[in-house]
């Protein structure tokens, strides 16, 4: 086969055979345009006549458009020496024939051929919705990958539904074996002629036999045309009923009697596997063996080990899942003890249940701190993306398929021109990506159930696990398991793992299933299938399993190392121990592959010793480069490398990935070589990996730079970690830019000079500090930079950290004296310069810090100042920022002409915002205003947090939706929808927790909190109230802690819990005086009502009286009818019941004007109808039954309309005194 080792003009580099049928023969090779392995498929015989080659160009086009996770893929087609052959999708694995030849009389395991019948019937199901037959299932045809998926292959006689036929008539397409009856008969073929060969391959699958077994084809296809075979479940009594029956109902020679599409047939083999689930299960106490599925491998993997329990806990994850019940769940366990083997078996279990499954590894370099942000992350969408049509992609994209592609630039090939998401803050714009990445995999759950592995988290980058703990947060309600393997022996407390395990912990979001090692008897079992015989000495096994401590990876280490150094041998066809009291085992693991390592010949051991140069994984292309070797050399040494068992191989997204078969194994050759050839080796495999990784570089920076470091060529490495820590940035991989950038620094501090360079890296160390919350970090980088700035003589660039110093300083530390020092710093280089923007940005900082002091008046002068210069300059973000300024300020003053004001320079904010496509600033401008309209504005009031809320949600600033999505909540409860707005608050709730907001977690918990008053539900609401006033005392949330206290004292005020309620009254009217704005007296007021339950009279009229003036100088109508709804039920408590019937009429009247049955509808129920019903109730004078009762009936038609179970309760209650 010389003459094809190259096809295309070189483009495809053969590397092997893989086999050889009637039509073909089969070869693996490299696409070295893609870089991806494929297999390709030579026909035998030339394609020369028109018939022949159109039917060939049919085949090829009809696969090309199938694309399925069940089908073999066909990339290209094309001719060598007038011979055509097909580029398909590589598939690492065996073909169903040569599984069922493994098996004692080829009868298969019963639910591995459910779970192939059902993988071959989605693919059918997929194709026949394409208008394509396959005509030829067969054995032959499908294959097994290593995780056990069936993909469906050789659409070789496919042919399009509907149009002419390709073959002569009477001709007979597809394998005799397996032929429908309606072919042999020459009559058409359609879908249900699939369904048939698929029940023969079946039927084969359970017996060993096909459903008409011979030599003679024309007595076979007689055999299909008129006799039935016998029933599958009495060739193999272990085959269930239900699926004998559901074969032979494939088997009927009429195709109206068989199912009539592959979705019936689909259904069926699911309802059929769920039922022999059940009845296979093992009883909990009786032990069994995974061992892995036969497949063809340079080397046999062994594992036998007792997992009964741990297998029991995932498959209940997965049933959880199926229903609807997501989970997240980690295996852990040291290397070798079948964490990976365990996740397979799980992967087929769900298969079967019908699941999809994806898989993310993160690939084991050189050091961890060379992975790419993301990796597993990445690896899952991409495992994703091997399958869906555009359609199905575009379902799943969520709102932000921008965020997903810079992770997986290769979306924008399958989706085209995806629009960039407007900027944001960056503290925003991570949890924006997180979102995205969240809502990606949320949806891919909601086409199916969906289970995630995430497999060795002990070496897998920062980022990748704060996105696991934010996709954690969201599991619960969806049908999605993730699942996460590592090691734990080395995740010790300084571990990045290490924090997110304890904080899944906290949340209990986290189930975890520790792999024990293997018993002395597993040990024996083990050994005795590494011999294939079981005759082996008791004392031999003893002594392995005391030697490895029953760890699997060990045990089969040192049963290599005794072949190899013949102290297990063949004699005849039985292996032989040599006298166990002779052997000498190595007092360690390391001892084993040391020894088995230096029994490898030179080429071998000095090709292990470059691969560990790059790390524990590597892939075929990096090996090339670094060895230097001709592709037939390496290609020929990894054979041989592979069957001694040193390394494993496996194709990941069409690329050939190998692996160490352990790290211990890599780091025993690693630490072979010598440290002055350490720094040489670096060097070159650093170079090497330049040039191959030239095409993609920017996946490979951080990768790069540590092998220049090691290497000690420090400008190359000082180069990528820039570059390294510039990208992380990008993606908010806010953790691995700062080590990126922290190893550019110390490489920077060891040259002359470079002053701008150090200034520039310190500066974005202290943009990410700030990002990530680490405040003094952050200062104390800037301060760096700050100096090296000043030795510049860089004025502007001096001014503008220390403003951003003086923001820092005031806004997050408090450090009010400090904050005005670099602010007066800034102000003195700045007025000498010529008016700037960052003079216009200085005085609006500068108007929102004095805002957070109290100091209003000098806030609104300095705002107007930044505004007035951002309009001379036309600095329109500036403009958009000074108005929303202006109107918080004026908001804060809170009398009616200054929210005016606030609401007019807001809606300029607003328009600038939009006009200029400041998002961000505008959906804070829609906040603004919603808080500016709150007195009786209602309507204009809900428009604007809608569009807020709407415009939050479309550019995914994730902050800002949750925060607007309560206050549309608490706008749903004040008009009455108490089922819309609890709906909204627990989705904005859930939101918040799952970013980790902590502010919007308290607001949100303070409106669930009310809702739950209105609904009755006191204990639910008071769990959710205390909650959000921790929250706020431990931030000093002078806002929140008002609103909890509010809804605290009311709560006990409903639980008739009076003295209870008057101390949150205290507390609240005490921080009331600390508050900067004016709008929390018309809430917090209504607190009035627990002093007069207790007949605390003077305390009521004395903040009545307060409250009052307040009201008539702001001019605030919703406090005026407040204070006299107020003074109305102090009078009735001190029973002067004519000045309380007539205070109540006026506030009745007071709060109609503010349209109170449409914005304040169970308030006005509860405090109003129903505290004036009780005035009537208590004087009981002639006519004042009449009018309790009407009062009470319209509180109790409100009371239902809005669900509020305890007010019902009370109002009825009131009635029936009202008829006793």
């Amino acid at each position: 086969m010389s003459s094809l080792e190259h096809l295309q003009g070189g483009r495809y580099a053969v590397l092997k055979k893989l086999g050889e049928g009637g039509k073909g023969i089969v070869f693996k090779a490299r696409d070295t345009s893609l870089n991806r392995v494929v297999a390709i498929k030579m026909l035998k015989n030339p394609v020369t006549t028109g018939e022949a080659y159109s039917r060939f160009i049919t085949e090829a086009q009809s696969v090309a458009k199938l694309n399925h996770p069940n089908i073999v893929s066909i990339y290209d087609i094309g001719k060598e020496d007038e011979r055509q052959f097909f580029v398909l999708e590589f598939v690492e694995g065996q073909s169903l024939r040569d599984l069922i030849e493994t098996y004692p009389e080829g009868k298969c395991d019963i639910q591995a051929v459910l779970r192939i019948g059902i993988d071959v019937c989605n693919a059918l199901q997929y194709a026949h919705s394409q208008g394509i037959l396959h005509r030829d299932v067969k054995p032959e045809n499908i294959m097994i990958t290593e995780d056990g998926v069936a993909k469906l292959m050789d659409f070789g006689l496919a042919k399009m539904l509907g149009q002419p036929r390709q073959t002569q008539d009477g001709v007979i397409v597809g394998t005799v074996a397996y032929v429908a009856p309606e072919i042999a008969l020459g009559k058409g073929a359609d879908a249900r002629s699939d369904l048939y060969s698929l029940g023969a391959v079946l039927y084969e699958a359970l017996t060993g036999k096909p459903p008409f077994p011979g030599e003679d084809p024309v007595k076979i296809i007689f055999s299909h045309i008129h006799d039935y075979p016998v029933s599958p479940d009495k060739l193999n009594p272990k085959v269930p009923h239900a699926l004998a029956e559901c074969v032979m109902k494939l088997l009927e020679k009429d195709p109206a009697k068989r199912y009539q599409s592959a979705a019936d047939l689909l259904k069926v083999l699911r309802d059929v596997a769920e039922e022999s689930l059940r009845e296979a299960a093992p009883p909990a106490q009786k032990p069994i063996l995974v061992v892995p599925s036969p497949r063809p491998l340079a080397r046999k993997e062994i594992q036998l080990i007792d997992r009964v329990e741990e297998m029991n806990q995932l498959k209940e994850a997965v049933d959880r899942t199926v229903r609807g019940e997501g989970s997240l769940l980690f295996l852990r366990g040291e290397a070798g003890i079948g964490k990976t083997r365990l996740t397979r078996e799980l992967g087929a279990y769900a298969r079967l249940r019908g699941m999809n499954v994806l898989y993310g590894r993160c690939p084991a370099l050189l050091t961890m701190r060379g992975i790419p942000p993301y990796i597993l992350w990445s690896e899952v969408i991409r495992d994703y993306l091997q399958a869906p049509t555009t359609e199905q992609l575009y379902r799943v994209m969520g709102f932000y398929p921008s965020e997903v592609s810079k992770l997986v630039p290769e979306l924008r090939q399958k989706l085209g021109a995806i629009p960039q998401s407007p900027p944001l803050d960056p503290e925003h714009e991570r949890d924006r990506l997180f979102e995205a990445v969240s809502q990606f995999i949320t949806n891919v759950s909601k086409e199916g159930p969906l289970l995630v592995v995430l497999d060795d988290l002990q070496w897998t980058d920062e980022s990748s696990l704060l996105l696991l703990h934010y996709v954690a947060r969201g599991v619960y309600k969806q049908p999605l398991l993730v699942v996460g393997a590592y090691r734990d022996n080395e995740v010790d407390e300084k571990h990045p793992l290490s924090p997110v395990l304890t904080e899944l912990n906290r949340e209990r979001l986290l189930q975890s299933v520790s792999l024990r090692h293997m018993s002395p008897e597993n040990v024996s079992e083990m050994i005795k299938q590494i011999l294939e015989q079981d005759d082996v000495q008791k004392e031999f096994c003893q002594l392995v399993y005391k030697k490895t401590g029953g760890n699997p990876f060990f045990v089969e280490e040192v049963m290599k190392s005794l072949k190899e150094e013949q102290l297990i041998f063949r004699e005849g066809n039985r292996w032989k121990i040599k006298e166990v009291s002779r052997i000498e085992f190595p007092e360690t693991v390391k001892g084993v592959v040391k020894a088995r390592i230096g029994r490898l010949d030179d080429e071998c051991r000095n090709l292990l010793t470059m691969a560990s140069f790059v790390g524990y994984d590597f892939t075929f292309e990096a090996l090339r480069g670094v060895t230097g070797f001709e592709e037939n050399k390496l290609v020929e040494l990894l054979e041989r490398m592979l069957k001694t068992g040193q390394i494993k191989a496996r194709v990941v997204h069409g690329e050939d990935v190998c692996s160490f078969a352990d790290a211990i194994v890599r780091d025993v050759v690693h630490e072979e070589v010598s440290p002055l050839m350490h720094k040489r080796l670096h060097h070159v495999v650093g170079s090497a990996l330049e040039k191959v990784y030239a095409s993609k570089i920017d996946d490979h920076l951080a990768e790069l730079a540590y092998q220049f470091l090691e290497g000690n060529d420090k400008e190359r490495a000082l180069g990528y970690f820039l570059k390294a820590g510039e990208k992380a940035a990008k993606i908010y991989a806010n953790n691995e830019a700062v080590s990126h950038l922290q190893s550019a620094l110390q490489l920077l501090d060891e040259k002359e000079g470079e002053l701008d360079e150090k200034a520039r890296v310190l500066e974005r160390l202290g943009d990410i500090k700030r990002i990530q919350g680490e405040y003094n970090a952050c200062v104390e980088h800037w301060s760096k930079a700050l100096e090296l700035r000043k030795k510049l003589d860089e004025r502007e660039n001096v001014s503008r950290i220390d403003r951003r110093m003086a923001s820092v300083l005031d806004f997050a530390m408090g450090e009010q004296e400090k904050a005005e020092t670099h602010y007066q710093e800034a102000l003195k280089i700045l007025e000498a310069l010529p008016e700037s923007v960052e003079l216009a940005s200085l005085y609006g900082d500068r108007a929102y810090m004095l805002r957070r002091r109290g100091e209003l008046s000098n806030a609104r002068s300095l705002g107007m100042k930044a505004l007035e210069l951002a309009e001379k300059l036309n600095a329109q973000e500036v403009v958009a920022k000074s108005c929303r300024i202006l109107g918080t300020v004026l908001g804060d003053i809170g009398d009616a002409q200054a929210l005016r004001k606030a609401i007019e320079f807001d809606e300029r904010g607003l328009k600038t915002a939009l006009d200029n496509g400041y998002m961000e600033a505008a959906i804070w401008c829609y906040n603004s205003l919603g808080v500016a309209t709150r007195l009786h504005l209602h309507e204009r009031r809900l428009g604007y947090f809608e569009k807020g809320y709407a415009l939050a949600k479309k550019v995914g600033h994730i902050h800002l939706e949750s925060w607007l999505g309560t206050h549309l909540a608490f706008l749903m409860l004040l008009r009455g929808e108490v089922e819309n707005g609890v709906s909204m608050v627990e989705a904005s709730l859930a939101l918040a927790r799952k970013a980790g907001h902590i502010v919007n977690i308290c607001w949100s918990l303070n409106i669930l909190g009310y809702a739950y008053r209105i609904l009755g539900e006191l204990e639910k609401g008071e769990q959710c109230l205390s909650e959000a006033l921790n929250i706020a005392q431990k931030l000093n949330h002078l806002e929140q802690s008002l609103i909890s206290y509010w809804n605290l004292g009311l709560l006990h005020l409903a639980k008739e819990e009076y003295a209870k309620a008057a101390e949150f009254s205290e507390k609240a009217f005490t921080r009331l005086k600390e508050a900067e704005s004016l709008w929390h007296p018309t809430t917090i007021s209504w607190l009035v009502l627990p002093y007069i339950e207790q007949g605390e009279i003077g305390k009521a009229e004395k903040q009545i009286s307060i409250y009052q003036k307040l009201a008539l100088e702001t001019e605030n109508k919703q406090l005026i009818a407040t204070v006299d709804t107020l003074r109305a039920a102090s009078l009735r408590a001190q029973k002067k019941w004519d000045e309380s019937i007539k205070l109540f009429e006026k506030s009745l009247q007071e709060w109609e004007a503010l349209d109170v049955r449409r914005w304040f509808v169970w308030f006005f129920a509860r405090y109003v109808l129903f505290e004036y019903a009780r005035v009537y109730l208590e004087r009981d004078q002639e006519g004042d039954r009449e009018n309790a009762h009407r009062l009470l009936n319209q509180a109790l038609e409100i009371f239902e309309k809005v669900g509020a179970k305890k007010d019902i309760e009370r109002v009825i209650a009131k009635k029936k005194l009202l008829t006793a």
